[in-house]
């Protein structure tokens, strides 16, 4: 009885153990296999103020690493996002955020102002036309809050989703990175504009494939990355990177921030950041310790 206990033992041991290493495995075949220029520029940039202009509160999630080491480093880095001011504040996420900024601020204005479809439209994160932009969105206003922003804080550098496809494919982020992008080009080499470069947070090919088309197509009947390359005409996804930036020293911090966000929140983020809620810190971001950005210079 005992032999057989042993072996019962044994054989779950060995399951349990294959399972783990498979699914390390598993997870470690989504990482990026290109290899992008080091980023120098925040390294040696003496005015050391970000700025991370997003929609949403945890529209920060994929470049998080790069601004926790950058707070480390000295940087003072700040946090606006929009939000309706009639809504609670979601001060479990506003938390999170503030283990990986210096700051967050949102900018209050009310939804009814920011975009003209929410009292019919029951799926806003669905893509819409370029060509209906317009009609949806305010950019006015907007703009005018990103504008009183950017002069108040005076960053070097701003930090966003991609204009092109807004990271997966929600018009919110593909409006205002596109608003914030053309403001920064209009004002370049203006008096007093501070912004050198502008860094979009994007996935490289092949992890744009494995995580956003692949892993996504096994949990989800309908792909809205897919959805959204066709809808915006962006066949490739997201632009290409320019550099990438080492994020393991600052890898306890990012996945505090993952762990300390709410359960809608998570949600979320594990369908761009697959399965890290498995694994501690050290070993996630050893496997996916780079994150990844288009840079648009500005002082050319």
């Amino acid at each position: 009885m005992k032999k057989l206990l042993k072996r019962f033992l044994y054989v779950v041991l060995f399951l349990v153990v294959g399972f783990i290493a498979w699914h390390i495995y598993f997870v470690n075949s989504m990482m990026a296999v290109e290899s992008y220029p080091v980023d120098t520029f925040l390294a040696e940039e003496e005015n050391k103020v970000a700025a991370i202009i997003v929609a949403h509160d945890d529209d920060n999630a994929i470049l998080v690493g790069t601004t926790a080491k950058l707070v480390k480093e000295g940087w003072k880095v700040y946090q606006f996002s929009f939000r309706d001011e009639d809504e609670p504040r979601n001060e479990r996420l506003v938390q999170a955020s503030k283990t990986v900024c210096s700051a967050v601020e949102f900018i209050e204005i009310g939804s009814d102002i920011y975009r003209n479809d929410l009292d019919t439209n029951q799926r806003a994160y669905l893509p819409i036309a370029l060509a209906d932009f317009d009609k949806v969105f305010n950019p006015d206003t907007v703009l005018q809050e990103i504008d009183r922003k950017i002069r108040e804080y005076k960053p070097s550098v701003i930090f966003s989703l991609d204009d092109s496809i807004g990271g997966y494919g929600h018009p919110d982020h593909v409006f205002l990175s596109q608003l914030t992008r053309i403001y920064c080009q209009a004002r370049k080499g203006q008096d007093g504009f501070s912004v050198k470069r502008i860094y979009q947070s994007v996935y490289p090919p092949s992890m744009e494939q494995a995580i956003l088309v692949d892993h996504m197509n096994m949990w989800n009947t309908f792909n809205i990355f897919e959805h959204a390359s066709e809808v915006y005409e962006s066949k490739g996804g997201m632009p290409l990177p320019d550099v990438e930036v080492n994020i393991y020293e600052a890898s306890e911090e990012k996945m505090a921030y993952y762990r300390g966000l709410g359960g809608h929140e998570q949600r979320n983020v594990r369908k761009f950041v697959p399965y890290f809620d498995r694994y501690p810190h050290w070993l996630y971001f050893y496997m996916f310790d780079r994150e990844f950005f288009r840079v648009i210079d500005l002082t050319e």
